[in-house]
C-alpha cells in the first residue's frame, strides 16, 4: 500500500510589501493629530508661560524742553518776566531681574533733570508690574523718590500701557507727583517709528495736591517754602489783581475793632500753602505690546495756593464786610486762586527722535518674539499637523485602491 502524505488548505501569505504599505500613513496621521492637538496648547499653556514683561529691560529714553520759573526763588515774589531755560531730562528704565519672578517684575526708572542754570535732580522710582498684564500690583517694594514712600499703585499702568490697547481704551495711569490715578485715553492720533503704527493716547488734569515726598525731591533745584508770612505773600496777591491795601484800608474804615485785631493776628503768623500740579501729555504706544514708545509732548506746572483751612477765618471775617468793593475783590480774588492757583514753575519737554527710534527698534524686537510665540508656532503647528494628516488620508487611500487591484 502506498500512503500520500498532503498537506491540508493553507492561508495565504500576506505580501511583504503589502503588510508594511500601512505604516507611512498611521505614522503620519498620528503625528499629524498629535501636531493638531499641540497648537492649542501650546497657546494655552506656552504662550501665557512665555509671553511676558521682560525683566531684562534696559532703555534710556531722552527728552528735551523748557523750563520756566515764574518766582524769585530767594524772595518767592512773581517774577515781572517768567524765565525760560533749557530742559534735558534722562531716563533709565531697568529690569531687575534678581528681584523679579514668574509673575512679577520689579522695574526701576531713574529720572535725571538738567535745568540751564539750575542745579541737577534725580529722582528714583521703583515699580512691581504684572508681567502678563503690564500693570502694577500691590506690593512693599512699590515706591517713589525714596524708599520709605511705598506707594499702592495696584491697576494703573505707568512703565507701560496694557496689552492689546487701541484707540477706544481708557487707562488708569498712575502719577508719583500726586501718588494718585488719573486718565488716559486712546485716540485717533498715529505715528510710525521704526516700521511701528502707534496709536495715540492723550491726558490732562488741573490742580491735584502734590505729595509731600515730590516736594521734598524739588528742593533740591527750586526749594518750596510750605509757608510764607502776609509781607511774603502780598506781591503774588498784587499781581494777581487782589486789591490788598484797598481792602485793608476799608475793613480799619468799617470793621469792630475785635475783628481788626483778629485780622492783624492771623496776617501775622505764617500762611501754610498747598502746592498743587496741573498737567497734560501725549504718548504713542505700540497697541499689541503696550509699550510706550514716543512720548510726545509733557507739560507739568506746579502751582501755590493758601490753604483751605488758612483762608476761612480770614473769608469769615471779610464776608462781613463784603459790601465794601475793594473787600468784595479780595473775597472774589481768594475764590480765584483757590480755583486757579499761582504759578511756581512750569516744564514741557518732548522725547527726541533718535530716542523714539532706539526705544522702537527694541519694541520691534519684543513684538517679532511675541508673535512667533503666539502666532508663528502655532500656526505651523495646526499646519504641519493638517499637512500631515492628509498626506497620511492620501497614503490609506491609495493602499485602499492598491490592495483591491491586488487581492
Amino acid at each position: 500500500m502506498t500512503i500520500t502524505l498532503t498537506r491540508g488548505p493553507s492561508i495565504p501569505a500576506v505580501p511583504t510589501a503589502r503588510r508594511h504599505r500601512r505604516w507611512p500613513w498611521i505614522t503620519l496621521i498620528i503625528v499629524g493629530g498629535c501636531l493638531l492637538a499641540a497648537a492649542p496648547t501650546w497657546r494655552n499653556v506656552a504662550v501665557p508661560a512665555l509671553v511676558k514683561f521682560p525683566t531684562d529691560v534696559d532703555q534710556n529714553p531722552r527728552y528735551e524742553g523748557t523750563f520756566t520759573l515764574f518766582i524769585d526763588p530767594a524772595t518767592a515774589a512773581p517774577l515781572a518776566e517768567p524765565a525760560i531755560s533749557t530742559l534735558t531730562v534722562d531716563r533709565h528704565v531697568m529690569g531687575l531681574p534678581a528681584e523679579s519672578g514668574s509673575e512679577d517684575v520689579v522695574v526701576e526708572e531713574t529720572i535725571a533733570f538738567e535745568v540751564e542754570g539750575l542745579p541737577p535732580a534725580t529722582q528714583v522710582h521703583q515699580y512691581v508690574m504684572d508681567r502678563r498684564t503690564n500693570l502694577n500690583v500691590a506690593d512693599g517694594r512699590a515706591w517713589a523718590f525714596e524708599e520709605s514712600n511705598v506707594l499702592d499703585r495696584s491697576g494703573a499702568a505707568w512703565v507701560a500701557m496694557p496689552r492689546d490697547v487701541d484707540s477706544a481704551s481708557i487707562v488708569p495711569m498712575f502719577k508719583d507727583e500726586i501718588g494718585a490715578t488719573f486718565t488716559a485715553s486712546g485716540t485717533t492720533d498715529t505715528e510710525v517709528v521704526e516700521g511701528l503704527r502707534l496709536i495715540g493716547f492723550s491726558a490732562s488734569d488741573i490742580a491735584r495736591p502734590a505729595t509731600e515726598a515730590y516736594l521734598r525731591s524739588l528742593d533740591a533745584v527750586v526749594p518750596l517754602p510750605r509757608s510764607l508770612t502776609f509781607d511774603q505773600l502780598k506781591p503774588s496777591l498784587l499781581a494777581s489783581g487782589l486789591p490788598v491795601d484797598e481792602a485793608i484800608a476799608a475793613l480799619v474804615a468799617v470793621a469792630t475793632p475785635e475783628d481788626v485785631t483778629a485780622l492783624a493776628a492771623m496776617t501775622a503768623e505764617p500762611i501754610p500753602l498747598e502746592y498743587v500740579i496741573s498737567f497734560s501729555g501725549q504718548t504713542f504706544v505700540e497697541p499689541q505690546t503696550g509699550a510706550i514708545v514716543d512720548v510726545a509732548a509733557v507739560t507739568d506746572r506746579i502751582s501755590a495756593r493758601p490753604r483751605s483751612e488758612a483762608v476761612a477765618p480770614l473769608r469769615a471775617i471779610l464776608e462781613r464786610y463784603r459790601v465794601e468793593p475793594a473787600i468784595a475783590a479780595v473775597i472774589d480774588g481768594l475764590d480765584t486762586i483757590a480755583a486757579e492757583p499761582l504759578p511756581i514753575f512750569e516744564y514741557r519737554y518732548a522725547q527726541t527722535q533718535d530716542s523714539a527710534d532706539e526705544v522702537g527698534r527694541w519694541v520691534a524686537d519684543q513684538r517679532d518674539r511675541m508673535n512667533l510665540a503666539e502666532r508663528t508656532i502655532p500656526y505651523a503647528l495646526a499646519i504641519a499637523g493638517g499637512a500631515a494628516v492628509v498626506v497620511g488620508g492620501l497614503l490609506l487611500l491609495r493602499s485602499i485602491v492598491i490592495d483591491r487591484r491586488n487581492p
